[in-house]
């Protein structure tokens, strides 16, 4: 059995579900410990990152991590140092007169507590068996451009179904339309056709700017996405 019990209280989940026309996406759960090990620990999911692919135990300790997201009576860091933890975004210096952002209602912990929910990594689950096949989620990563970045996994049988694309469509739509981002970015390996198809497929555009060896970026913003937001 899995104990999240140290340090991981739960009462209070956002509660998050989104439902596509196959796939819903859901907050994670302790007793998803085996679909994230089948995920995480598999060579051929995690073969172009550079920290696959992971032990069980690691994987319990990235579900734990997720789980603990959820509860914002565990979010007690600022989004600043949260992100300066996870080293994903590098901050401009902000003056002390200088405007602070005014970030959605939905970001901020319900407790009242000054810390911010960075992440929202949710699990992939098929609505008709409810069955978790994958990942996908949202991170923010610029602060003041209100700046956040989007991926997606999942297990090898349902590759090639379309399942990544409508999971990333949902999530992208999520991230504009519920938390306010104005720029969204993915990003893969250039050996990664697959998931750059995804992006493709979702209507990102691809960045040669911010591309580095190795790696390809694309961009979305809120104002090409609600153009065209019969995507969704």
């Amino acid at each position: 059995m899995t104990d999240f019990s140290e340090g991981c209280v739960q009462p209070r989940m956002s509660g998050i579900r989104i439902e596509g026309n196959r796939i819903a996406l859901r907050e994670w759960r302790v007793s998803d410990a085996d679909a994230m090990h089948r995920l995480m620990g598999d060579r051929e999911v995690t073969r172009f990152l550079t920290w696959g692919p992971l032990s069980r135990r690691d994987s319990l300790r990235r579900l734990e991590g997720f789980i603990k997201d959820q509860d914002c009576c565990n979010r007690r860091e600022t989004f600043r140092e949260r992100l300066r933890k996870f080293a994903i975004a590098i901050f401009r210096p902000r003056t002390a007169s200088g405007p602070k952002p005014s970030w959605p209602l939905e970001n901020v912990c319900e407790a009242g507590c000054s810390s911010v929910r960075v992440r929202f990594y949710l699990a992939i689950e098929l609505k008709a068996s409810e069955r978790v096949i994958g990942e996908t989620g949202f991170q923010w990563t610029a602060e003041e451009e209100r700046e956040g970045e989007i991926g997606y996994f999942l297990e090898r049988e349902f590759w090639r179904n379309g399942y990544a694309s409508e999971a990333a469509l949902l999530v992208i739509d999520f991230a504009f339309r519920m938390l306010g981002a104005r720029r969204i970015r993915a990003a893969c390996d250039t050996h990664n056709s697959a998931s750059e198809r995804v992006m493709q497929n979702c209507g990102l555009c691809l960045d040669p700017t911010r591309c580095l060896k190795g790696s390809l970026v694309y961009v979305a913003t809120r104002d090409s996405w609600s153009k065209n937001s019969e995507r969704v």
